[in-house]
């Protein structure tokens, strides 16, 4: 599916009555009324980003609320980066699920003004929940985890790899009593690359890398699922696997040191079931082909749990009893092991007096290749999304 509009792309003489990106903002402080293109009439600002802005607006032909993300003036001359714009717009616009932000439109305004329309969602990004220090019970982790799964899954099957599964990229949606997740940003996403190829930069966000990010190394669907280990985890227990003082350094763990197992993380005073620790230590494994093979996997992992746990319950679109999968479809076949003395080829499930030290079995030939690296001149490019509040997030 293709998005509509983006024929014009350069900046021409600007009509009267259009503003300027920069014109738009300014005008929007000030609370005046804007309207762009001639149909929707700009409310407030959401959030800004490096190289775009988000606004709460009203669809005037259609006569709902919506969000509007436009690339910021400075942006509109990049070839690049107009490239990037528009890719995600028509990405996220294909990707037609519940559980990824919807794309009603996107286009160039007479005055040059490139801007995407979407849904307005109400709550907010899972990284504000976590910056109030809130320990997510296992019931709530587990419905947020099976939300993103679906999401993932419906990225996956379409040959794509969002690539920075993150908090801030996953937004906890409030449906009066219950919540629900959606992926909201996709400025990084790519169709999904050969197993073992090289990428050009690192990108993605460190703390939620997966090892063959870290190493320069093209992701697959597996590296979300890694990020997505990452994320259920500090859901749980607040913490990540990796605190380090520097990216480098935490491009260098995530690459090379075994993760501390979830019991470690979450201290004695935290009850959650036992089977967890299995399919955590799986999710992070350093070797892709020792995780979960697909979001759907990982879905069914974590039912399992709930089963033979008692019955936890859920919330949101998974407290309605609904499947998560495709019409008609079970994930029943798919046979896990999660006994918690389940063991794996990945050191994560041993102790770490017994793995050595931060567990870096490999550190000296991975220090030794990053130095090496950072000495003739290799540029570590670390793209780090900024999220929007209620819209879409920006890179």
């Amino acid at each position: 599916m293709e998005v509509r509009g983006w024929e014009d792309t350069k900046p021409i003489d600007r009509p009267l009555d259009e503003p300027s990106p920069r014109q738009l903002a300014a005008r929007v402080a000030r609370g005046e009324a804007v309207t762009l293109a001639g149909r929707y009439r700009v409310e407030g600002l959401l959030a800004r980003g490096g190289m775009a802005s988000v606004y709460a607006a009203r669809d005037l032909a259609l006569g709902r609320q919506v969000a509007l993300k436009v690339l910021d003036e400075g942006r509109v001359n990049s070839a690049s980066t107009i490239r990037h714009f528009v890719q995600e717009a028509e990405l996220m616009a294909a990707l037609d699920h519940e559980g990824i932000v919807e794309v009603f439109g996107a286009g160039t305004t007479a005055s040059g003004v490139m801007y995407a329309c979407m849904e307005l969602l109400r709550g907010e990004d899972l990284r504000q929940t976590l910056r109030r220090r809130e320990r997510l019970p296992w019931p709530r982790v587990r419905a947020l985890m099976l939300d993103l799964c679906e999401a993932l899954a419906a990225v996956h099957e379409a040959g794509v790899v969002h690539r920075d599964v993150k908090p801030s990229n996953c937004f906890r949606v409030v449906e009066g009593e219950g919540e629900s997740l959606r992926l909201i940003d996709f400025g990084i996403a790519c169709v999904d690359a050969a197993p073992g190829a090289e990428q050009r930069a690192v990108l993605g966000t460190p703390e939620y890398m997966s090892p063959e990010q870290a190493r320069g190394e093209a992701a697959d669907p597996r590296s979300d699922i890694y990020a997505a280990g990452v994320l259920m985890g500090e859901l749980l227990t607040g913490s990540l696997p990796f605190d380090e003082p520097s990216r480098v350094v935490m491009l260098t763990a995530q690459a090379y040191d075994e993760p501390p197992r979830l019991a470690e993380l979450a201290g004695p005073s935290l009850d959650y079931p036992a089977q967890l620790d299995v399919v955590y230590a799986r999710a992070l494994a350093k070797d892709p082909a020792q995780r979960f093979a697909s979001a759907r996997q990982l879905a069914a992992a974590l039912r399992a749990i709930d089963a033979d746990g008692g019955g936890v319950a859920a919330s949101g679109r998974h407290a309605r009893g609904e499947a998560g999968g495709r019409p008609g479809e079970t994930l029943e076949d798919e046979t896990l092991d999660l006994e918690p003395g389940a063991t794996w080829t990945s050191m994560a499930g041993l102790p770490r007096a017994e793995r050595g030290e931060r567990g870096r079995a490999s550190a000296g030939p991975g220090w030794i290749r990053l130095t090496l690296a950072t000495a003739a001149g290799l540029a570590w490019s670390v793209a780090v999304s900024v999220t929007v509040t209620g819209a879409l997030g920006l890179w």
